[in-house]
């Protein structure tokens, strides 16, 4: 029985490794590719996947967002989630028999993962839109993970509304916060991918590996060179940032363009 799958992940190096982990299982087929949920309801639509590996914390509209849409769909595909989430969320993929993986990948899991899926679509009475709606009653509705960031400088201990946040970058062992007043360090999350996950209810989007702007922020949005973007914030000193090659198609999509 063949399965046809399509892979939903914004970072296209997730999407590599798991298209070739795919690649090494008999009677599996990836039809397809998607870099946002937007472009992931599109294709499902186009391509009718048996399988979706779907990536939950993905910037602008998340992995929810797609389980949503597929509840009007005549035959939704099964899904396998792909994920860091928290354990409330992981718990509920277990009660509704939805599979998950946890980053980082391994072979082992994501051939797992097919069985269980293969052994699903074998079963000719499942009906796998009604359960994504237990799932999304289950999970209830998504909320930001924070209301505040955390950060501090020189002593003080301050917390931020994530709206107010234009930009934050890695730098070494810490993640540097920019806002309208000034430049703080975080507290509460001391790397990029941490502070990501954190704000994943709000516009914010990774344009480099070191770099996370809030999309509400940008002012400009030029081509660069090298297949490169360019932005520029809308702080006092009209801020530039680049966005790396790779990450202007997840861009465009967000800021439909």
């Amino acid at each position: 029985m063949e399965i046809r799958c399509l892979v939903v992940d914004d970072e296209q190096p997730a999407v590599e490794e798991l298209v070739y982990l795919l690649s090494e299982l008999p009677d599996v087929t990836v039809v397809g590719e998607a870099n946002s949920a937007k472009e992931a309801i599109v294709k499902m639509g186009e391509l009718k996947p048996d399988l979706v590996f779907l990536d939950i914390n993905m910037p602008g509209q998340t992995g929810f967002h797609v389980i949503e849409a597929c509840v009007d769909f005549h035959r939704s595909p099964l899904f396998i989630f792909c994920t860091a989430y928290d354990q409330y969320a992981v718990k509920a993929f277990e009660e509704q028999a939805v599979d998950y993986i946890l980053k980082p990948f391994s072979a082992a899991r994501v051939a797992k993962g097919v069985g269980r899926a293969r052994e699903r679509l074998q079963m000719e009475s499942v009906s796998t839109t009604d359960e994504m709606t237990r799932l999304l009653e289950a999970l209830g509705p998504q909320k930001p993970h924070v209301v505040r960031l955390s950060v501090e400088r020189q002593g003080r201990l301050l917390l931020l509304d994530p709206d107010e946040v234009i930009v934050c970058k890695a730098e070494e062992k810490r993640v540097r916060v920019f806002t309208h007043d000034g430049d703080y360090l975080s507290h509460g999350a001391t790397t990029l991918d941490r502070l990501e996950e954190l704000v994943a209810g709000f516009s914010f989007y990774r344009v480099h590996r070191a770099t996370l702007v809030h999309l509400k922020h940008i002012r400009e949005v030029t081509s660069w060179y090298n297949g490169k973007y360019l932005l520029v914030m809308d702080d006092a000193a009209a801020s530039e940032v680049v966005v790396s090659r790779n990450r202007v198609k997840g861009l465009k999509e967000n800021l439909g363009l």
